[in-house]
């Protein structure tokens, strides 16, 4: 499954058409993903006050955006700095989101791929930023780092931290996919509750024992009227 989308432009209009994707994907179509976005500051401004009031029209726990809106990067021709948008940096957290189990938070963890600050942020500004909903890249010790791995929606705790998100995710989809095998059987009325609660049971012991969740409560299921839909709680 598609976990994380991106588009490689600086482009406010775009980056709303790949939030648009995301809704559509995951209310249409039951698929649920995630986007990184960045803006682009290498040959215009864009204040952190404009980054900041972006990240809050977003609010969005599918959007995450960069700051800041841009890094340098060394020219290979000229061998000299050369600035480029931040478009480039979600991509780079794009694949590091790729390349890691869905627990593990990009909070702390190195980007490569840039030499230097294009802008520089103090402590209180990158504070302020991440408060604001922007995933922060910051320049710590001559490396890149995520200061905090966080999406756009940042005021409530199970939709702030991005791979908390994904985590959530992952788990619908393992449900979806695992139950997907008992579309079309048939069961007696009386056992059709606990055959799905039984599979539910199964997926979710499998998902504990992959460190994705810590536990899980005692499910009870029953039939919902209509005895082709089992609700398991």
């Amino acid at each position: 499954e598609i976990a994380f989308v991106s588009v490689a432009s600086g482009n406010t209009a775009d980056h709303a058409a790949v939030q648009a994707h995301c809704t559509t994907a995951a209310t249409t179509y039951g698929l649920y993903r995630q986007c990184v976005v960045g803006q682009d500051s290498s040959n215009q401004v864009i204040t952190p006050t404009a980054l900041q009031a972006s990240a809050k029209a977003f609010n969005d726990p599918n959007v995450i955006l960069v700051s800041p809106s841009s890094f340098n990067i060394t020219n290979p021709v000229s061998l000299k700095p050369y600035a480029i948008g931040a478009q480039y940096a979600a991509a780079a957290l794009l694949g590091m989101f790729a390349a890691r189990d869905a627990t593990i938070p990009l909070t702390r963890k190195t980007v490569a791929g840039f030499t230097s600050p294009n802008e520089t942020r103090t402590t209180s500004q990158a504070a302020a930023d991440s408060s604001a909903g922007l995933c922060v890249i910051e320049y710590k010790g001559n490396i890149f780092r995520v200061r905090h791995g966080v999406t756009t929606a940042i005021a409530n705790v199970n939709t702030a931290e991005a791979s908390v998100v994904r985590a959530k995710y992952v788990l619908a989809y393992e449900l979806k996919n695992g139950l997907d095998g008992l579309i079309g059987s048939t069961y007696p009325t009386t056992e059709a509750p606990l055959v799905v609660a039984s599979s539910v049971n199964t997926i979710l012991s499998a998902l504990v024992a992959s460190g994705l969740i810590t536990s899980y409560g005692n499910l009870s299921s029953r039939l919902l009227g209509n005895p082709t839909t089992v609700e398991v709680a």
